[in-house]
């Protein structure tokens, strides 16, 4: 019995087309994202309800789950990317209690959210690194000739008797190198006051790459060398599981501390490069831990001595023989990113673009969306409110001075308003509102919203 040909099936919840356009799955995509929107106004308020954390949440949970679900597997034109932009934006600036006519360069400032692309990406790298995992897999994406991340290419299988004897402790959340600096301090602090005393405890690191070679080296947690070794290749990654290697060699009850997230997960996934692979099943371990240690948090100690250590076998301090004058060695280009964890990839991304902290969670909602409006320069302002009501307010200037009511000046540079006598700033140059604005700390997220709100009280503020 032939089967029967239709326009549009239906596989696992996703809609394909015989005419091979989108139109179904990114209309309900759509249409699934503004149902989400309507539910956020019925919940949420610019005064009350679920505050920016949990607003989202919903969105995460209704919005980009289901586009990471359809559309990584879609072939979207950019007319259709953009569609579902601008539907996701709408939920996001919904969530924060901003206006939908919020700038989208500033909405991106804040860092809350990624984009259709970035999301489709880290979907797709995900999936390769899964499928990476097994021989079933890796045989599918060879078929379909797709080149996994480098970091994951060309791993072998650890044994099994041999990956049972190593243990690697649970990778912490938010190390961002630039955003989370104190809890990465702390962290090294405490991993530092654990382990150094210990005599199994060997620190980790690699180099490069440098003219396509990478070094690794260990040393105990007093600095001194313990095993160096360099190997061809570009990936650095690589180089850090060598490291690792070379640690379980010198002893095989070795506490390894190193700061590669990546080689750790790739030790976990029971996957590492050859060179690695050769080094632990020649002299396997008896009982060898791994753990993420935050790489290059001080001037001192045992991850630094490894880094120095490593740096110093590339060809850094002098020019290389064959090279012409006044060439040094050349670096080999390094992909832009190690990252293959899904959310560590968004979340990469997020931190990347932001420019503003987060409202401290002991904010009120209403605190919450003052300071976003803040923000993105949306505080409904005499210059704004003329602009949108003209026949209500017939003039953009301060209703309490002869000054244009833009931003800078409504919140910081004038004196007449009555109802800020109180929280005048010390400082009234444009550098320290800037400083102000950046400023992470809840008592002065707090004191901008109070001084937000004090000055867009009526007559100021809009008509219902």
């Amino acid at each position: 019995m032939p089967i029967p040909a239709r326009q549009e099936i239906r596989v696992l919840g996703v809609h394909f087309s015989n005419m091979a356009h989108n139109t179904t799955a990114v209309s309900r995509l759509i249409a699934a994202a503004n149902q989400v929107a309507r539910m956020i106004k019925r919940v949420t308020s610019k005064n009350h309800g679920m505050k920016e954390t949990e607003t989202t949440k919903l969105v995460q949970a209704f919005v980009v789950s289901r586009y990471t679900y359809v559309a990584p597997f879609l072939n979207l034109k950019p007319r259709e990317e953009d569609r579902l932009d601008r539907a996701l934006r709408k939920c996001v600036k919904l969530s924060l209690g901003l206006p939908v006519s919020t700038s989208n360069e500033r909405l991106m400032a804040l860092g809350v959210h990624n984009t259709t692309k970035e999301l489709i990406d880290a979907q797709r790298i995900a999936q390769q690194v899964r499928l990476t995992r097994t021989k079933t897999g890796r045989a599918i994406l060879n078929r379909l000739d797709i080149t996994p991340p480098t970091t994951v290419q060309d791993r072998f299988d650890i044994p099994r008797e041999i990956r049972e004897r190593i243990h690697i402790h649970p990778l912490p959340r938010h190390m961002h190198p630039e955003h989370d600096q104190v809890r990465r301090t702390l962290r090294a602090q405490y991993l530092s006051k654990t382990w150094d005393s210990h005599p199994a405890t060997i620190y980790v690191d690699g180099a490069g790459p440098t003219n396509g070679v990478t070094t690794a080296a260990a040393c105990s947690s007093s600095g001194n060398p313990i095993a160096m070794a360099s190997i061809k290749t570009t990936d650095p990654t690589r180089a850090e599981e060598v490291a690792i290697a070379l640690a379980i060699s010198a002893h095989p009850r070795a506490i390894i501390l190193t700061d590669s997230q990546e080689a750790c997960r790739n030790f976990l996934r029971g996957r590492i490069c050859r060179q690695a692979l050769r080094i632990i099943t020649n002299q396997p371990p008896e009982g060898a831990q791994i753990i993420w240690f935050p790489g290059h948090q001080g001037q001192t100690g045992g991850n630094v001595a490894a880094h120095a250590l490593a740096r110093d076998s590339l060809f850094r301090a002098f020019t290389p023989a064959g090279c012409p004058p006044g060439k040094g060695a050349s670096r080999s280009p390094s992909p832009p990113s190690l990252r293959t964890a899904y959310r560590e990839i968004l979340l990469e991304q997020r931190l990347g673009r932001r420019r503003f902290p987060a409202p401290h969670p002991s904010l009120t909602r209403l605190e919450e969306v003052l300071l976003r409006l803040l923000h993105t320069n949306t505080l409904p302002i005499p210059a704004t409110l003329h602009k949108y009501y003209p026949d209500i307010y017939p003039t953009p200037q301060c209703p309490h001075c002869d000054q244009t009511g833009d931003l800078l000046h409504t919140m910081w540079h004038c004196t007449q308003n009555p109802n800020m006598k109180n929280i005048t700033p010390n400082n009234r140059s444009t550098t320290q509102w800037e400083a102000t604005l950046l400023n992470p700390h809840p008592a002065c997220q707090k004191w901008l919203a109070d001084r937000a709100e004090r000055a867009t009280r009526r007559p100021l503020a809009a008509p219902d």
